[in-house]
């Protein structure tokens, strides 16, 4: 059945319904957007209780399946963040992007408010290390590629000592077993701007 969009407004002293039916096409791409973004579990609130204030729940024998949903949850609403990055003009996009939310998730993962704390494991750590060079990697490829062709050859150079950091993180990685690193993307413009594919470390 053709879904109808159902518009009531005053013109004048008149109540007047519009209805605007939808084509098969556009009824078909709400069902899809539907199924693949609109299927998101519903957060728990005694969840949110227990991650934020575990102490308060001592008795509580769910914490890890709570933990586990959270999550779920969070690369679910991550996917959805990057279908309105990957379909919204530019405008609306950088609407998202210069938020306070969005700058405050970028500055918890960069530890910028001292997010990681001294009792975590070395590889936590390491973790950390990883996804910051990473964003920096990609920061440094968006910089040489939106940049004038002017700027290409002394971006590159100035990117060579971090692009030896993030190839030396990748070894220690690999020589000490550690595959829970995040992997680290390398952008091929660092080494020969005849290059254009990229190499995973």
């Amino acid at each position: 059945m053709i879904r109808t969009k159902v518009m009531v407004k005053y013109v004048g002293n008149v109540l007047k319904v519009m209805v605007e039916r939808l084509t098969p096409r556009q009824e078909n791409i709400i069902k899809k957007r539907e199924a693949t973004f609109l299927g998101i579990e519903k957060v728990v609130p005694r969840d949110l209780g227990v991650i934020s204030n575990p102490d308060l729940f001592p008795k509580d024998k769910k914490k890890d399946r709570r933990y586990n949903r959270a999550v779920l949850h969070a690369k679910q609403e991550l996917s959805l963040l990057h279908f309105f990055l990957d379909n919204m003009r530019p405008y609306y996009r950088n609407q998202i992007m210069q938020s306070d939310e969005f700058q405050g998730v970028i500055r918890k993962i960069l530890d910028v408010q001292g997010y990681v704390s001294s009792d975590q494991t070395d590889l936590e750590k390491q973790q950390s290390i990883a996804i910051a060079l990473q964003m920096l990697s990609y920061s440094l490829t968006t910089l040489t590629k939106s940049m004038p062709e002017e700027f290409r050859k002394t971006l590159q150079d100035s990117a060579k000592p971090f692009v030896n950091m993030i190839e030396a993180i990748s070894e220690y990685g690999r020589k000490n077993n550690q595959k829970d690193i995040p992997r680290i993307n390398i952008v091929d413009i660092f080494y020969d701007t005849s290059k254009q594919n990229s190499s995973v470390l």
